[in-house]
């Protein structure tokens, strides 16, 4: 996984990541057991729960005056990211046992918003080809991902996908006390991240 992994390094790195993959067969069992007990004993140090957020423009021609023309590029460190991908075995799991439904789109391989609006398309052609009725209702929620309630979260992934025990203490562990500053024209002081995703991109 790791030498798969995009080498994008960033200040939160004390190893550059090209450095860690050329000494990767010394510092692989280190890793594997480090990776195996943080999701083991269901918890991520607090060093792994900082990330550096760069306000990008959504679009180049957008006035970059306004705020709401922005998005957030988070940036964590490289073994964050890693560990990150680790733990995405949940999607998996959450497939084969029924749990996203199938026109889910979002975090899924193979799924995307052209795959949704192909499967949009495909039930309204079915429903004119049958001579039925078709009422498309949408709501847009801007940044909707920036307004996940951590607690809302963790509870649906207790009560509607059975994840319990150290997964569940794991992401608990992983959304609780997650850090950010956010650079720009300045730096902003440290702050806590109540709401939102922390997924990184790359």
């Amino acid at each position: 996984m790791i030498n798969s992994s995009n080498l994008k390094s960033g200040e939160l790195d004390p190893l550059l990541p090209f450095i860690l993959i050329n000494i990767l067969d010394d510092l692989a069992p280190f890793l594997v057991y480090l990776f195996n007990r943080s999701l083991a004993e269901g918890h991520l140090p607090a060093s792994q729960k900082q990330s550096i957020v760069f306000p990008t423009l959504k679009k180049p021609n957008l006035d970059p005056n306004t705020c709401l023309n922005y998005r957030p590029i988070s940036h964590l460190s490289f073994l964050s990211k890693t560990l990150e991908r680790l733990a995405l075995q949940l999607i998996p799991y959450l497939e084969q046992m029924g749990l996203l439904l199938p026109i889910q789109s979002g975090i899924r391989a193979h799924h995307s918003t052209e795959t949704a609006l192909l499967s949009l398309l495909s039930q309204i052609y079915m429903a004119i080809d049958h001579s039925h009725l078709s009422l498309l209702a949408l709501f847009d929620v801007s940044s909707a991902f920036d307004m996940v309630d951590h607690e809302i979260l963790l509870q649906c992934l207790q009560l509607s996908c059975g994840i319990s025990n150290s997964p569940l203490l794991w992401f608990k562990s992983y959304l609780s006390d997650h850090t950010q500053i956010i650079l720009g024209d300045s730096r902003s002081k440290w702050a806590r991240v109540r709401l939102g995703y922390h997924r990184a991109v790359a």
